[in-house]
Formats: structure tokens, C-alpha cells, sequence
């Protein structure tokens, strides 16, 4: 009974407290004056209590963003936080600039004619050696020794260019003063490979293109005797025959146009082996009458021996086959291993040898990327990101704490004249209502 006539007490007293609470006691005895000071302390709680939980509410859900730091961020811990804040995240690395070698592996491999018999010393001397003084002169078999000399040093040459290539993108280094995202690495290799491809291609081809050009301007006489061919001719009144170095015309199959390499840059002809004997003909040759006893798949004779090689492809010499009717004309034999048809390569058996010979007879060309060795070798010394933040209750109140000054004077102020404005539209209601009433 004692607790409840205690509560009972209290809340009386506390009742009694609000309705007469005062927050502008001017210590006026005027009854009106009081009463007016009394509801300006009631506007005032309700308008700074609103004002209080309206930005409460707000400050506590709308994000705030804070900038934090890790210290010496691990691998994990970077591709957490990429995940997570992949827009802010910067890490900065303890050394700038970092050699390729460092965190590339390359996965490298050429054309399996460039790790053949075909381009051994033994295999070239053979075809050398069978080649007879009696053949015609766009028989193949005259122009193979050549053309097999010429892969040899071509992939000897494109292997020395594009392992130097190689070698300069190893050495040279990826500069950012921030760790990159692999993302962001894996641009940077692409954009190497196609610089390194450039550049090996271009320092690779264009002493060929150079070398070919002035042959053929200055017309020079191959040992093919392809494009030119001596005759002996008689002089009147003397005992010795001078010779004469004429230049070769073909009239090709189905054509009725004579073809000079005098005259044009070049004269293709199927590969053909003719194996009768070789007659007078003053530099003319008409290739409807002289028919090839066997013709090689895939292989040309042209004017020079650089163009016989780009011009023909390497199908005969994936094929046993087309390997024995060339070596059943030959007086001796060797043993030869044919291109092996069954690994993979992403030039089909016809490509001419122009076309593998422009890509440096690459075959597969990647360079792979460990991120971890680069991260390593980036070493970051600190990871800093932005992330917005809600429920801050220690940025609530402090931007509580800063308006609290500036509300509470604000309200103070206004909030008397909002009364009296209060009621002096009471008081005109009122009268306007006595006086409707009235009439």
C-alpha cells in the first residue's frame, strides 16, 4: 500500500510539473502572461523533440563514408577488399617498377618444320647432291635444295627474332605506383604480346621484303636457272662459241600469253618433275607440249627462289606418299621422318609458306601471368579504401551534440511569437463565430 501511494505521489508530482513546467518564466504575476509562457514551453518541447528524432532518423540512415587502412596487406586481404570495394581501393606498393620476368611465365612453340629433318644439313646436301645437270628448268627438283635452305635459315632467324623480342619484354618493367588488379595486368601483357608480335614481325620481314626487291630489280641470275638460261651461239668466221645468258619465257597451261621473269615479278608453275630429256629450246618453253611426268602437291617454282618458297606449302612433305615419287627419280635414298599430320597446328596442310613464314612460324604464343609473384614483388605498404557507413551512433551524436546549441536557441526565439500568432487567429476565429452566431 506504501509503494502505491508512493507511485501515486510521484506521478502526481511529475504531472503536476509538466502541465505547469515554465522554460520562459519571466516571473510575471499576469495570469495571461503565465499562461502564454506555459504553452510556448509546450510548442518548444514538442518542436525540439521532433526536430530531434526527425535527425536522429536521418543521420542514422544515410550512409556516411570513411576512408580505413590496412597495414601491409596480404593476397587475401587485397582480393577481399577488391571484391568488396573495388571503385575506392588503392594500394600503394613499395617499389614502382617491376621487371615482366618477374611474374610472367611465356608458353611458347613453333612450327614443327622448324624441328624437322627437313631443314638438317643432311636432307639439304641430299637434294643438292641428286640435282643432274639434265633438267629442265622449272623441274621442282631444282629449285628444293634452295627453297629448303632458305626455312632453314628462316626459322633459325625467326627463333633468334622473337626470343630477343622475348627477352627485351622480360627486362623491361610495368610502372605504377599502386598495386594493378589482375584484370588491369592481364591488359597491359595483351597489349606486350601484340608489341612483341610487331615488333619481331616487322624486324623479322622486312630485310626479306628488302633482299627480294633488289633481286628482282636488279635481275640477278639464280642457280635454279629459272629465270635465266645461257646458250651457246655460233659466230661467223670464228672457231670458239660465245655464250649468252637469254632470259627464260614460259607459256603456262591454259594461257596464250608468254611469261618472263625479265618482265614480270613472277612466274608461278606447278611443282612437276619431267623426266625426259632436256632439248634445245632458246629460252622457251611451252608447257602445254612439255607435261610434267608427276606433279608434287602444294609445291611452285617461280622465278626466284625466295618466291618458290613463299608461293608453295608443305602438303607433299606431310605425305609419304608424294616423298617416294620424288625419291624414286633420285639414284640414292634416304631416310626421312614426313611432318606429322596428327599434332595440332593452326596452319591447315595447304598454308603457303608466305603465310607461316608472317606469323614467324609460331604455332602457340601465350604469356601467362602469376599475380601472386607480382603482388609480391609489389610488396603494398598500405591498402586504403572508402566504404559508407550506416548506424554510426557515435556520428549521431555528434551531430546531435553540434545542432543542439543552434536548435534549442532558434525555437526559443520563434516559438513565443508562433504562440501569440496561434492565438491571435483563435481569438478572430472565435469572434467571427459569436458574431455568425449572433445574426
Amino acid at each position: 500500500m506504501f509503494i502505491f501511494n508512493l507511485l501515486r505521489s510521484t506521478y502526481n508530482y511529475c504531472r503536476v510539473k509538466l502541465i505547469t513546467l515554465n522554460l520562459f518564466d519571466s516571473q510575471s504575476t499576469d495570469p495571461t502572461k503565465v499562461y502564454h509562457e506555459i504553452l510556448s514551453t509546450r510548442l518548444f518541447i514538442v518542436l525540439f523533440g521532433a526536430s530531434l528524432i526527425i535527425l536522429t532518423t536521418y543521420t542514422s540512415f544515410s550512409p556516411q563514408m570513411t576512408t580505413e587502412k590496412i597495414q601491409s596487406p596480404s593476397i587475401s586481404d587485397y582480393e577481399r577488399l577488391q571484391k568488396q570495394y573495388s571503385d575506392t581501393l588503392q594500394c600503394l606498393c613499395s617499389k614502382i617498377s617491376i621487371p615482366y620476368y618477374r611474374f610472367t611465365n611465356v608458353d611458347l612453340s613453333f612450327h614443327q618444320v622448324c624441328s624437322s629433318y627437313f631443314i638438317s644439313q643432311e636432307w639439304i646436301d641430299f637434294l643438292f647432291k641428286n640435282v643432274g645437270g639434265n633438267l629442265w628448268p622449272m623441274d621442282v627438283r631444282t629449285s628444293l635444295s634452295a627453297m629448303w635452305q632458305l626455312i632453314t635459315i628462316l626459322c633459325a632467324h625467326s627463333v633468334k627474332v622473337f626470343y630477343n623480342a622475348l627477352f627485351e619484354f622480360g627486362v623491361s618493367f610495368i610502372i605504377s605506383s599502386t598495386v594493378l588488379s589482375e584484370d588491369r595486368i592481364q591488359i597491359n601483357i595483351q597489349e606486350a604480346v601484340n608489341e612483341i608480335q610487331r615488333t619481331a614481325s616487322n624486324t623479322f620481314l622486312l630485310p626479306l621484303t628488302t633482299i627480294q626487291q633488289i633481286t628482282q630489280i636488279n635481275s640477278f641470275m639464280t642457280g635454279t636457272s629459272i629465270n635465266y638460261g645461257i646458250s651457246e651461239v655460233s659466230q661467223p668466221l670464228e672457231l670458239i662459241e660465245s655464250i649468252q645468258v637469254i632470259a627464260n619465257k614460259y607459256l603456262r597451261k591454259g594461257t596464250t600469253t608468254n611469261c618472263s621473269c625479265l618482265n614480270k615479278v613472277s612466274c608461278p608453275m606447278p611443282g612437276g618433275i619431267y623426266l625426259y630429256d632436256v632439248w634445245k629450246t632458246d629460252g622457251f618453253f611451252d608447257l602445254n607440249t612439255l607435261v610434267p611426268n608427276e606433279t608434287l602437291p602444294g609445291l611452285v617454282v617461280d622465278c626466284l627462289p625466295l618466291q618458290t618458297t613463299f608461293a608453295s606449302s608443305l602438303e607433299c612433305f606431310y605425305n609419304q606418299t608424294c616423298l617416294n615419287k620424288l625419291f624414286s627419280t633420285y639414284s640414292t635414298m634416304i631416310n626421312v621422318e614426313i611432318l606429322d599430320q596428327s599434332l595440332s597446328s593452326r596452319f591447315p596442310l595447304k598454308t603457303n609458306i608466305e603465310s607461316i613464314v608472317r606469323e614467324l612460324f609460331i604455332e602457340k604464343f601465350q604469356i601467362q601471368t602469376n599475380y601472386n609473384s607480382y603482388f609480391d614483388a609489389c610488396a603494398p605498404v598500405y591498402c586504403s579504401y572508402t566504404r559508407a557507413r550506416r548506424f554510426d551512433w557515435i556520428y549521431v551524436m555528434t551531430t546531435l551534440i553540434a545542432l543542439y546549441g543552434g536548435l534549442n536557441a532558434a525555437f526559443y526565439i520563434i516559438t513565443p511569437y508562433l504562440i501569440d500568432l496561434l492565438l491571435f487567429v483563435k481569438k478572430k476565429i472565435s469572434r467571427r463565430d459569436r458574431f455568425q452566431q449572433n445574426e
